[in-house]
């Protein structure tokens, strides 16, 4: 649930951006696991504190 949550704050903050681009969907599971994160918003809004 908290994941979901995240994805849902990045989008906000990326004005509707594609999570995870380049992936399909189906290996995002996989790629979590390996560690891949989403990176952080470039937009004046995602403070460091965030």
């Amino acid at each position: 649930m908290q994941w979901s949550f995240g994805v849902t704050c990045w989008e906000v903050f990326t004005c509707g951006a594609v999570p995870y681009p380049g992936l399909n969907p189906l290996n995002v599971p996989w790629e979590l696991k390996l560690g891949c994160r989403l990176e952080r918003p470039s937009s004046a809004v995602c403070s460091d504190e965030m």
